[in-house]
């Protein structure tokens, strides 16, 4: 990997050296067998979009950036599409939160398609994709894109990215490990959730606790908001999840139980 920096190294040197004149550059430039310089976005953007044709297994990515160009975003949607399609593995290790809303979804991403697997990191050393584990792209500086990416095909250099990923994966977030928020019920909200586990609706809740029918339903949506979910399903699993009332016929006596 020493060797891979320098060839970094030397790549930026000789493009800030070159001036207007790497900007136009309009082919790929050869550096050594297995390794060549794709002197911008544009040409490693055309230069992915060739390749995802022939990808058949296995897709890795690791993305630094909290915030996506919109231009990289907008060809990443039907690149994901494609391969997913296929049933192509894909796998992304992220700085963005796990719970985070997929930033995907404001350039063509539909809510409910597929998505690859992702985890989040705390650091992720440089931005990187690995293609069937036999092409790999990582950008030549990563403080400034427009330097372009290395491809690399050197099956050395291939494997220790992998391995860099996989360091990375094992170690990372999965959505389904990160801790729920802990909260606590007030009383109102603790017997109305008891009547509810009781197969109470709405409207008898309410009248057991002499309530209107408009204050329980604000009730369960502030509810549903502190405790992140979108639905009463939702609500029951994680309240149940963190034990904040307990199951029916056990402990304190019920609201219900109380106006009778």
């Amino acid at each position: 990997m020493p060797a891979l920096r320098e060839r970094q190294h030397s790549v930026v040197r000789r493009s800030d050296q070159t001036g207007p004149v790497h900007r136009v550059l309009p082919h790929p430039v050869r550096l050594d067998d297995g390794i060549r310089h794709l002197p911008s976005r544009e040409l490693t953007r055309t230069r992915l979009a060739a390749l995802v044709g022939a990808v058949r297994h296995e897709h890795l990515a690791m993305q630094p950036e909290r915030a996506y160009e919109a231009a990289s975003a907008r060809s990443a949607v039907p690149m994901d599409r494609t391969l997913l399609g296929r049933g192509v593995r894909m796998r992304v290790l992220g700085a963005l939160p796990a719970d985070a809303e997929d930033p995907l979804l404001a350039h063509g991403r539909q809510a409910d398609e597929p998505r690859p697997e992702y985890r989040q990191t705390a650091e992720t050393p440089t931005k990187l994709i690995v293609m069937d584990r036999r092409t790999a792209f990582l950008p030549v500086s990563p403080d400034n894109l427009d330097h372009g990416y290395l491809e690399i095909t050197h099956e050395a250099v291939i494997a220790a990215l992998i391995a860099l990923f996989e360091r990375r994966w094992e170690a990372a977030l999965i959505r389904q490990e990160l801790p729920v928020p802990r909260t606590s019920l007030t009383e109102r909200e603790r017997d109305l959730m008891r009547l509810l586990a009781l197969g109470h609706t709405d409207a008898s809740a309410a009248q057991a606790m002499r309530l209107s029918q408009r204050t329980v339903s604000n009730t369960l949506r502030h509810l549903m908001d502190r405790l992140g979910v979108d639905n009463r399903f939702q609500l029951g699993l994680a309240i149940g999840a963190q034990g904040l009332i307990d199951p029916p016929g056990v402990g304190p006596a019920t609201a219900v139980e109380e106006t009778r």
